[in-house]
């Protein structure tokens, strides 16, 4: 089974879904590119190794909770900068 033009190039995978098998005989990254959002420590070590997303999770969820008791004590939040992530490239994605 070849890929066409209207099949997919690539996957996303979020959460703990970086160990993905893809089926019907495609190979990763010569047919599908796989993407990880976690930096799963694992995706390092998988076969092709996986490129990922890494977020500032912890920064994210310090602003989170801030925000979740200025409510709670009815302050104003105040707008926030959008977070940037980390491209992390491995081998599991082809022609960036």
């Amino acid at each position: 089974m070849g890929v066409t033009s209207n099949a997919r190039t690539s996957l996303l995978c979020q959460s703990r879904l970086s160990r993905v098998r893809v089926k019907r005989g495609l190979q990763v990254p010569q047919d599908i590119s796989v993407l990880g959002f976690d930096n799963d420590p694992a995706g390092e070590f998988t076969i092709p190794s996986l490129t990922t997303i890494m977020l500032p999770v912890e920064e994210m969820a310090y602003t989170a909770v801030k925000q979740a008791l200025q409510l709670i004590d009815k302050q104003e939040i105040s707008t926030i900068a959008l977070f940037s992530g980390n491209l992390i490239v491995r081998e599991s994605v082809d022609h960036l």
